[in-house]
C-alpha cells in the first residue's frame, strides 16, 4: 500500500512540474512576436468562417496590457470590397478587468484604406454584417456593468477614406460629390475625444488630406462640435494652396445632405481675423456656381446667413485691385 501511494505522489509531482513547465514554456512563447502572430492568423481564419468574409492578419506584436499592434489586417466586405485594410496600433495607459475600466493613450492607423458602401439595390451600409453578427437582435436585459472607454489621441498616419452611396449619382468632377468622397494621404491627430448622443467633441491638429476632386487641405485644425445638425470649429485655422482661414466657423444645416446644396442649404456663422484669404476656387470645390472663378479675397469681419443671402458685418474686404469694402453689408443673389 506504502509502494502505491508513494508511486501515486510521484507520478503526480511528476505532472505538477510538468504543468509548470508548459505553463512557463506558454508564457514565454506567448511574448515571442512568431507565436503571436500564429495565434492572430488563427484568429483571422475564425473570424472568416464565422463571418462569411475574408479577415486576415499578417503580423501581430503584443505586450499584455500596454501594447497591441497588428500589421496587414484586412477585412472585406460581403461584395469581395475592402471595408477596412491597414496596420493598427494601440498603446494602453491602463486596463482594469475588475472594474471594466480601460483607457487607451493612443491609436494610430497607419498606411490604412476604409470603406464606407451603399451598394445599388442595397439600403444598408457595407459593414451591416457586423453589426448583425454582434447584435443578435434579442434585448439582454440581464443587468450588467458597462465597460468604460476612454480614448487617448487617435492618428491617422497616410490614410484612405471612402464614402460612397451607389443609389445615387456617384459622378466625379471638379466639384465634391458628397455621394461619392475619397479622401487620399490622409494624416492628422485628433484628442480631447467624447461622445454625447449623436455628436462629436474634437480636438483637430494639422489634418491633411487630399479629396479626389482636386481639393487640396494643408492643414485644418480646431476645436470642433460635429452632428447631423451643425458643425461648429472654434479657434479654426484652414490652409490650402491658396487659402487662409483663421477664426470661428459653424455651419448649421437639416441633415448631411445639404452640404450638396451648400449655396442655399448651408447656414453659416464665422467670425473671421485678420489676414484670412479665400480662393474662390477652393470654395467652387463645394459649389459648381462658382466654376471658373479665379480670385483671391482677402476678407475678416462677421458672416450670417446663407451664401445666397448674406449679412456682413463690422467687416473689410479686399477684391481685385481696386475693390476695397468696410463696414456692413447684405448680399443676395449669390453666385449670380
Amino acid at each position: 500500500m506504502r509502494k502505491v501511494i508513494r508511486i501515486f505522489f510521484k507520478t503526480l509531482g511528476v505532472l505538477a512540474l510538468l504543468i509548470i513547465l508548459l505553463g512557463i514554456s506558454l508564457f514565454f512563447a506567448i511574448q515571442l512576436p512568431s507565436f503571436q502572430t500564429w495565434l492572430g492568423q488563427k484568429a483571422g481564419t475564425y473570424l472568416s468562417d464565422e463571418l462569411n468574409n475574408t479577415v486576415t492578419v499578417r503580423s501581430v506584436d503584443l505586450e499584455f496590457f500596454t501594447k497591441a499592434n497588428l500589421e496587414g489586417v484586412y477585412i472585406s466586405d460581403k461584395n469581395n470590397d475592402t471595408l477596412f485594410q491597414g496596420d493598427l496600433l494601440v498603446d494602453i495607459r491602463k486596463l482594469d478587468y475588475k472594474n471594466q475600466k480601460i483607457e487607451f493613450k493612443k491609436i494610430t492607423l497607419r498606411n490604412s484604406t476604409a470603406k464606407i458602401v451603399t451598394y445599388k439595390g442595397d439600403s444598408t451600409f457595407n459593414y451591416q454584417f457586423l453589426v448583425d453578427y454582434f447584435d443578435s437582435g434579442v434585448a439582454d436585459t440581464t443587468p450588467k456593468k458597462e465597460w468604460e472607454v476612454k480614448l487617448g489621441d487617435i492618428y491617422l498616419d497616410s490614410v484612405n477614406l471612402t464614402y460612397r452611396d451607389e443609389r445615387k449619382d456617384i459622378r466625379i468632377s471638379r466639384n465634391m460629390n458628397f455621394n461619392n468622397l475619397h479622401f487620399a494621404k490622409t494624416s492628422g491627430k485628433f484628442s480631447n475625444i467624447r461622445f454625447e448622443k449623436d455628436t462629436i467633441f474634437i480636438r483637430l491638429n494639422d489634418l491633411r488630406t487630399i479629396e479626389q476632386s482636386g481639393f487640396t487641405l494643408r492643414n485644418l485644425t480646431a476645436d470642433a462640435k460635429i452632428s447631423s445638425k451643425e458643425v461648429l470649429l472654434k479657434n479654426l485655422i484652414i490652409t490650402t494652396p491658396k487659402t487662409y482661414i483663421k477664426g470661428d466657423v459653424n455651419f448649421y444645416t437639416n441633415e448631411w445632405g445639404d452640404y450638396s446644396d451648400f449655396v442655399n442649404k448651408v447656414k453659416i456663422k464665422a467670425d473671421l481675423l485678420e489676414d484670412t484669404k479665400v480662393a474662390t476656387e477652393d470654395i467652387a470645390t463645394f459649389t459648381s456656381e462658382l466654376n471658373g472663378l479665379k480670385e483671391t479675397i482677402y476678407l475678416s469681419g462677421k458672416v450670417r446667413g446663407y451664401v445666397n443671402d448674406l449679412r456682413l458685418k463690422e467687416f473689410k474686404l479686399k477684391y481685385n485691385e481696386h475693390t476695397r469694402f468696410n463696414g456692413n453689408l447684405t448680399i443676395t443673389g449669390l453666385p449670380d
